[in-house]
């Protein structure tokens, strides 16, 4: 029997505060890392307010949502990403998004055209509509954060505007 290998540290515990390690993300952490966390909160609640009003909604309703949230998520990682310096980054998920930049964008645009072929083709004009309607706040959010009022000291969180 061989003795065990001692597991690799992912952070450095410097003052009982956990440092930042580039490229050695936890197990758990691969979810945020591929910004799959939110589209699938995302899905869920959708999936409970519409049992809650009794309404039914098929896969495509799922998945167009998931891709819709992950296009905006992804993109404003990316955007991060390509913003900070090497030495800024501080978590997992903009390591990521800045080391695997070009890959991530043609991922990106893949689930770009396939959302978009999806809800062409399965979704109901009022619903396209509706889409489309809630569109513009969400890139006047986004392209405010990122190049407008990202470091402004009055600025409200990220968290309270999204």
């Amino acid at each position: 029997m061989s003795p065990a290998l001692p597991a690799r540290p992912k952070t450095t515990l410097l003052a009982g505060v956990h440092v930042f390690q580039p490229g050695k993300p936890y197990w758990w952490q691969w979810p945020t890392i591929l910004s799959c966390d939110a589209p699938s909160v995302a899905v869920a609640w959708q999936w409970m307010f519409a049992r809650a009003a009794r309404v039914e909604l098929g896969a495509h309703h799922h998945a167009i949502l998931f891709a819709a949230v992950w296009i905006i998520y992804a993109a404003d990682r990316w955007l991060e990403g390509w913003r900070l310096a090497p030495g800024q980054v501080k978590t997992q998920r903009h390591y990521f998004y800045q080391r695997h930049r070009w890959p991530l964008f043609s991922l990106w645009v893949a689930v770009l055209v396939a959302g978009l072929g999806l809800a062409l083709t399965r979704l109901a004009t009022p619903e396209i509509r509706s889409g489309f309607l809630l569109l513009a706040p969400v890139l006047l959010y986004t392209l405010s954060h990122q190049f407008l009022h990202r470091h402004h000291p009055w600025r409200a969180p990220k968290e309270l505007c999204v």
